[in-house]
């Protein structure tokens, strides 16, 4: 295909009406609560003053709450929260194979580290609180073997699949010759009839050219040919003035990964707790604007005088000189109630933060007076609200972005070679501890130590109750706990198998009742010498008597 059927794809993903009702609501989201990129519809300078006419900055706090709580939560720092496992139970109780996706689990994260993941996820997060969707691009980098840039979706158009999946995505974007220069080369924008770029950069003249880039799947993908522009989806970037490709590569995975914080009927885009609250934070930029002029009015109210223009020298400041000739000025009565409004104002702000769950990421604020216990209960349950958002990232952003990570990890050497039992089942899947996670998993196990308990009282009233217990494996009830406790599973010993290398819960227990038996068989060994020295008859050379006896003393 050539540039122009290029250009008509990046229109076909959105219509010119359709994307400017979506860039009017981006625009208005932004300047209640994303100022610094509210340049989706207006023009802006580098550096430029923002706009005064927004008397509020509840949304702009609450945001960002939103999105450092969904991040500490879901990506808490310094910990695993994502860990690789086999799908297969039985093939991930094979030792070297857990061994092996515990280094894989360990490395990718430290991948995740050493980058800038957390700064451009967080950006995301942001993004997604004000704008419900967010776009993060994820490219091969030979120092930190990956770089995430979060792309703002006022310049990303995104095509769903026939699953609702998005599987086409493309991005405007503007370049000066310079950096197109960088960017293409020489050559290619020769070839794309922008020779001139080059003699503009000799003579230092400031351009700038619009690019497309477009990621899609290829039609005519052939799995056994690996050549970069016969991956699974294409790349190509355009230029808008000449319509002409600058490049064209692919990609094995879409690195473009969006998210959508929850959808309309029949819509592409994400809808955000921002526009949730649109006309609630209209209401509270007008009550503020009025709780500031009544509390000017009460500080300072207004004067009321005789139109004789006797008075001279009206002033509010302290000791000044006001002159009259006929009749005293006097202050107007007090007006208006600023306590009201301030109470009005109080409400509106807490139903705005409470649209961005800041109420659930600040359990302290809300549970006073009550024990650690149950305020631990409640908290938990506030998170299960949450989980349906981190259900959702989790699927649409998190699950395929390490995926590709992985894969760019395993080209690039950083990861252990697979065992024989996973290259003949290449298969893994990815399991998320962080506190979201573990609040729905944590009911799990709290619903067998409430069922244990309910039966053990039982079973001090009610004979026989206690064999129910045979049913449970308290063992797989422990690991499980440990689990949704977000405790280390390194730190477990394997259940058993006789070919761990280190010592199992199996050989412990066989120690232990190895153990007992014999100290049982200590205790037991006088009164049996005593038996035998009341007989008559010594005990026979060999025999087990002789040996107990021998063994007594």
């Amino acid at each position: 295909m050539d540039g122009s059927t290029y250009c008509r794809m990046w229109e076909e993903l959105g219509s010119v009406a359709q994307i400017q009702n979506w860039k009017s609501l981006w625009q208005e989201c932004t300047d209640w609560a994303l100022p610094r990129k509210n340049n989706i519809l207006s023009v802006t300078i580098d550096g430029a003053g923002k706009p005064i006419q927004r008397m509020i900055d509840s949304c702009i706090k609450a945001n960002y709450d939103f999105a450092t709580g969904f991040f500490s939560r879901m990506f808490p720092s310094g910990s695993i929260w994502g860990k690789f496992k086999h799908p297969d139970p039985e093939i991930n109780a094979i030792p070297d194979v857990a061994y092996y996706f515990e280094k894989v689990s360990r490395e990718i994260h430290a991948i995740l580290q050493e980058s800038n993941f957390t700064q451009e996820m967080q950006e995301s997060l942001i993004d997604i609180g004000c704008l419900g969707t967010n776009c993060i691009y994820v490219e091969e980098d030979f120092d930190d073997i990956v770089t995430f840039r979060s792309f703002t979706i006022g310049n990303v158009r995104i095509g769903l699949d026939s699953k609702g999946r998005v599987d086409t995505v493309g991005r405007e974007f503007e370049l000066n010759s310079r950096q197109m220069l960088q960017e293409f080369g020489e050559e290619a924008l020769t070839k794309a009839n922008l020779a001139s770029i080059n003699a503009e950069v000799n003579m230092q003249k400031g351009k700038n050219y619009k690019i497309y880039h477009l990621v899609f799947p290829r039609k005519d993908y052939n799995a056994m040919m690996t050549d970069v522009k016969n991956r699974k989806f294409a790349s190509v970037y355009v230029c808008e003035s000449n319509k002409q490709v600058l490049k064209e590569g692919g990609y094995t995975h879409l690195p473009y990964f969006i998210g959508r914080f929850a959808t309309g009927n029949n819509e592409v885009y994400g809808r955000s707790p921002m526009m949730n609250i649109l006309g609630t934070t209209r209401r509270s930029n007008v009550i503020k604007r009025s709780l500031i002029a009544v509390a000017e009015l009460n500080a300072s109210p207004q004067w009321l005088v005789k139109d004789d223009d006797s008075v001279r020298g009206l002033s509010n400041r302290a000791n000044a000189i006001i002159k009259y000739r006929t009749e005293k000025p006097q202050r107007l009565d007090q007006n208006g109630n600023p306590a009201l409004a301030n109470e009005i104002y109080e409400a509106h702000d807490q139903e705005i933060r409470e649209a961005f769950f800041v109420d659930k990421f600040r359990p302290l604020d809300d549970y006073r007076n009550m024990t650690l216990g149950e305020a631990q209960m409640r908290h938990q349950t506030d998170l299960l609200a949450l989980t349906p958002f981190a259900s959702r990232y989790y699927d649409e952003v998190v699950t395929p972005m390490l995926t590709y990570v992985y894969k760019i990890a395993q080209r690039s050497g950083r990861l252990p070679v697979p065992p024989q039992e996973l290259v003949d089942s290449p298969n893994f899947k990815i399991e998320y501890i962080g506190q979201l996670s573990l609040a729905a998993m944590s009911f799990e196990t709290r619903g067998a130590f409430a069922t244990i308990s309910q039966f053990a009282e039982l079973a001090n009233v009610i004979p026989g109750v206690a064999e129910v217990f045979d049913n449970v494996d308290l063992d797989d009830v422990f690991r499980k706990s440990w689990y949704n406790n977000n405790a280390s599973m390194s730190s477990l010993r394997p259940p058993g198998d006789d070919e761990a290398e280190e010592q199992t819960v199996t050989d412990i227990r066989t120690e232990r009742a190895q153990a007992a038996e014999e100290a049982a068989a200590k205790q037991a060994l006088p009164d049996a010498a005593q038996a035998f020295s009341m007989t008559s008859k010594a005990p026979e050379e060999g025999s087990p008597a002789e040996k107990l006896m021998s063994m007594v003393g």
